[in-house]
């Protein structure tokens, strides 16, 4: 097994659209995987502070990809949703930081397509990353996953067929509400105790 640091093999840096497993592995997580590394290598070379990091890719001897190595965040956005010390300035931020790499992406021609509480997660310095590329599609691409806003506490659900940037800010407007109503709910919470 090898680790290409910073970097996927070769085939996927020169043309990651045209790299294909080979028939033996054409599983369908197998299929995620390969996708998700080609998006990240189109990301560490647009990169923005808000986009988490992949490593490089884990290769078996066989020279077939077998994982990715991400840099590791330790608290996601639904748990920090549910602490009441992340006060509402620092919501808003954090809405304001997943906007801006949803426009990055939106401006490679990409949309993330699964934009959740738990795709989101914080850097040790309080910095919210957008992470799990697997549904991240060139914009007009059928989505076989993904594509689902909302259906997170109490948020209806609306689908998306396609890769799409109005994917994209409907999760983010839903985000945002949701990110705002529970933090109302916990501080009315304490103030009826």
């Amino acid at each position: 097994m090898s680790f290409y640091p910073h970097s996927c093999p070769r085939n996927l840096h020169q043309n990651p659209w045209r790299c294909a497993l080979l028939p033996r592995r054409q599983g369908y997580y197998s299929q995620l995987l390969l996708h998700e590394a080609k998006i990240y290598e189109i990301l560490r070379e647009h990169p923005h502070p808000n986009l988490g990091q992949s490593l490089g890719c884990v290769v078996g001897e066989d020279g077939r990809l077998e994982g990715l190595a991400l840099l590791k965040y330790k608290t996601t956005l639904s748990e920090r949703a549910h602490d009441i010390s992340f006060g509402l300035g620092q919501r808003e931020k954090c809405i304001a930081a997943i906007k801006s790499v949803l426009e990055h992406l939106h401006s490679l021609g990409l949309a993330h397509n699964d934009l959740s509480p738990s795709n989101i997660m914080f850097t040790d310095k309080g910095e919210p990353v957008l992470l799990d590329f697997d549904a991240c599609h060139p914009v007009g691409t059928e989505l076989d996953k993904g594509g689902h806003v909302g259906d997170w506490q109490g948020i209806s659900r609306v689908v998306y067929k396609e890769s799409s940037t109005e994917c994209d800010l409907k999760a983010l407007e839903y985000l945002d509400t949701w990110l705002k109503n529970k933090y109302e709910e916990m501080k009315e919470s304490i103030s009826n105790e």
